[in-house]
């Protein structure tokens, strides 16, 4: 039995890389091979118990505080191990530490996997960049932009961002049940998900809230997250007065509820590779409107409006004002999205068996 060990080198927590893992995770076919994580920090007892549940080991390793100490000890596992396949995921040519590791170790096949067209760490970046390429043997990434910026004009497997299309179809009753506990039945609710951070601009989203609210007082404004910049946008809707308006949800493992509940989606987004929510989003029937930072092909039904946002909020607001109407079919739109997002190569399942069809192929080729 082949022996994979797939790497976040993000936290591990509610955010969109660990969703795609963890919706890869659940697809794959673990009586083909033998399918190990390793995370830079503590996960959930509920993905504990489903790791356990399926025979699959879990390694918890710090990684930010002494790169030399983390790379050793991941080395030492990998070594240990006998692993086939290292599958790294993260947004840089930092992944250039795991793929020195994964070489050091003798795993033949490695695999840096980009989430992103930009990296927060720009300098290391460039530094580790020639390890970086030195030592992937294969590429993937979650979009072409997202490709193109870390591999170049290297050849890279683009991998739809999946998601369970059976968990985010539209359902009445979920858009009813939140829409009651929070008392906004009768107004029209704006919905974000994503960690607070300088990557998903929530400053931006609450200047665009703002003025959205001056023109419709009937508007509301949830947000499902935590992060570095909670407090910072707490502060920022108190002192715009829009307490009453803006619903801070936190993290939550019903995202699906919620986007039912949603009238609209706004991603004013800095940069981005391709984000699984807008996905989400779309397979429960929901339109979005993203910033034209986001990568067009994240348009996978036509739910998706793009608006500059860089310049002003104007554009932005009149793309979300578009759909405050109530003839919406919801439902209807959420079947034909699902059947979409299917045949264009999004269900994790599909996903699953084909990641794993290119795992055994490269490992194969390596021997």
């Amino acid at each position: 039995m082949s022996k994979i060990l797939i790497i976040c080198t993000n936290v591990f927590g509610y955010n969109g890389i660990a969703a795609v893992i963890l919706n890869e995770y659940k697809a794959f076919d673990k009586k083909k091979m033998q399918i190990d994580l390793l995370c830079i920090n503590e996960p959930s007892e509920e993905i504990k118990e489903m790791l356990e549940k399926n025979n699959s080991k879990l390694y918890i390793v710090e990684r930010n505080s002494s790169p030399l100490k983390y790379m050793k000890n991941i080395k030492k596992i990998m070594k240990e191990n006998a692993y086939d396949v290292v599958h790294i995921h993260g947004n840089s040519a930092t992944m250039a530490v795991e793929l020195m590791a994964a070489k050091k170790a003798g795993v033949k096949v490695r695999i840096p996997h980009c989430h992103n067209t930009t990296s927060d760490h720009m300098k290391v970046h460039k530094l580790l960049k020639p390890f970086f390429n030195k030592y992937y043997t294969h590429g993937f990434a979650c979009g072409t932009n997202a490709g193109k910026w870390l591999y170049g004009d290297k050849e890279f497997v683009v991998i739809n961002n999946g998601i369970d299309t059976t968990r985010f179809t539209y359902n009445k009753e979920y858009r009813n049940e939140i829409r009651k506990e929070y008392n906004v039945e009768d107004k029209f609710v704006v919905g974000h998900v994503g960690v607070f951070n300088y990557q998903k601009n929530h400053e931006k989203l609450i200047e665009i809230f703002d003025k959205l609210n001056k023109e419709n007082g009937n508007s509301v404004l949830m947000l499902i997250g935590e992060g570095e910049n909670k407090e910072k946008i707490e502060a920022l809707v108190k002192e715009k007065e829009l307490d009453e308006q803006v619903i801070f949800i936190g993290t939550t493992d019903d995202v699906h509820k919620y986007m039912n509940a949603f009238d609209v989606i706004a991603l004013p987004s800095r940069f981005e590779g391709l984000p699984v929510v807008l996905i989400e989003a779309q397979c429960t029937g929901l339109h979005c409107v993203a910033s034209k930072a986001v990568p067009v092909e994240a348009d996978v039904t036509g739910l998706v409006e793009f608006a500059d946002c860089e310049d002003g909020v104007d554009a932005f607001v009149n793309a979300i004002n578009q759909f405050n109407v109530n003839d919406v079919d919801r439902e209807c739109v959420a079947v034909e999205s699902s059947k979409t997002i299917e045949l264009k190569g999004y269900s994790i399942w599909d996903i699953g068996s084909r990641i794993q069809q290119l795992y055994e192929n490269y490992i194969e080729e390596s021997k």
